[in-house]
Parts: C-alpha cells; structure tokens; sequence
C-alpha cells in the first residue's frame, strides 16, 4: 500500500525549499505518494488525509517558525 505524504513549507531565501523537494524526492523513492505545497496553498485536509507530514519553516527570532504563515497553519492543524 502507498503511504501518502504531505510536505507544506515555508521559504525565503529557497533552502527550505531544497530541503522540502529533497524530502519529497526521497518519499517518492520509497514508493509514497506525495504532495509538496508551500504553506499559503495548503489545507488542514493536506494533513489529515496523510500517513507523513513534514513542515518546513526556517527558524527565525530565537528559533520561532515563520509567524504570518506557517504559525498560523500549525496553529489551525
């Protein structure tokens, strides 16, 4: 049985973004389904209906995720 899995990130400069394929890159080698989505496209149901989550956000003001966002999001899963 194929495992879903959703990545939903959030990316400034890109390298969250690198790491977020990266990610998806390698679920789809080992056979997963895979939705990638920056945050502002994704829904509460991306993560629900998946077997794997994986966010991404980097780390800013003393390690806090992105506040207008992707806090939000997380907030509302």
């Amino acid at each position: 049985m194929m495992k879903k899995v959703s990545i939903i990130y959030w990316s400034s400069g890109g390298n969250v973004e690198v790491l977020a394929n990266n990610i998806a890159e390698g679920a789809k080698e080992s056979g997963g389904e895979v939705k990638i989505k920056y945050v502002k496209d994704a829904e509460v149901e991306d993560v629900l209906k998946a077997d794997a989550v994986a966010f991404g956000s980097p780390s800013m003001d003393n390690n806090k995720v992105e506040q207008d966002e992707m806090a939000p999001f997380l907030k509302k899963v």
